[in-house]
C-alpha cells in the first residue's frame, strides 16, 4: 500500500527469476477512491488473485485475476449495499479455484459472507454466518489441495440488550467442493 498524500493504492509488482521485477500495478486504477486490506493467493500454475478493499461511498471487495503474466479488469464481487466490508481472508486451491469470505459491518451487528472463484468466474456473493439476532465477524478460510475448505469465525447471541457484553464463541463451517456447498456451521467451544 502507498499513499499520494490524498489516497492509499493498492500496488502489486512480480519477480521473474533471471529477469528481475516485472513494474508495479496500481489498484484501484481511478485516483478518487481509497483501498486497503490486500489479500494475495497464487497456485502452482502461477495464477493468482488479488482482493482488496475499496472506500468510496462505502467500503465494497474488488478482486483482480491474475494469468498469464498479468492482472485481469478488476471488478468488485460483493453487491451488498448495507454495510461495510471489513477483514477479507483468501484462499486458493491446487486448480486455482479460490474462496474469499469477509465481514459486513452493518449498523448494529456484523456477518460473515463469502465468493468462491470457480473456474473462470466469480459464483456471487452469499451470507455464510450472522443473522437479526446473532452478530458474526473475524471469518478465515483455509483451502486443500483438492478444494476442501475450512472456514471459522467467532459469534454471539445479541438478543440480550442489556448484556453489558456478549459472549463470543468460535464456530466453523466445512465447504465440500463436490457440491460447491459449507456445512452446517458447528461450535469450537
Amino acid at each position: 500500500m502507498q499513499s499520494d498524500g490524498t489516497h492509499t493504492s493498492v500496488w502489486t509488482d512480480r519477480y521473474v527469476a533471471g529477469q528481475g521485477w516485472m513494474g508495479a500495478t496500481k489498484f484501484p486504477t481511478t485516483a478518487d477512491v481509497d483501498a486497503d486490506s490486500p489479500q494475495i493467493v497464487m497456485d502452482a500454475q502461477g495464477r493468482g488473485t488479488l482482493v482488496w478493499i475499496q472506500a468510496g461511498d462505502k467500503r465494497d471487495l474488488w478482486a483482480a485475476r491474475f494469468s498469464a503474466g498479468a492482472f485481469g479488469a478488476p471488478a468488485k464481487i460483493e453487491t451488498n449495499d448495507d454495510g461495510n466490508v471489513i477483514f477479507p481472508s483468501l484462499a486458493i486451491d491446487a486448480n486455482g479455484n479460490g474462496y474469499v469470505v469477509f465481514t459486513y459491518a452493518l449498523d448494529s451487528r456484523l456477518e460473515v459472507w463469502g465468493n468462491r472463484w470457480f473456474g473462470s468466474a466469480w459464483l456471487g456473493a452469499r451470507q455464510l454466518a450472522g443473522s437479526d439476532t446473532v452478530t458474526a465477524g473475524g471469518g478465515r478460510v483455509q483451502l486443500d489441495d483438492k478444494g476442501r475448505g475450512l472456514m471459522v469465525w467467532s459469534q454471539a447471541d445479541i438478543t440480550d440488550a442489556s448484556a453489558d457484553s456478549w459472549n463470543y464463541a468460535p464456530y466453523a463451517r466445512r465447504f465440500d467442493p463436490t457440491t460447491l456447498q459449507w456445512g452446517t456451521p458447528f461450535s469450537l467451544d
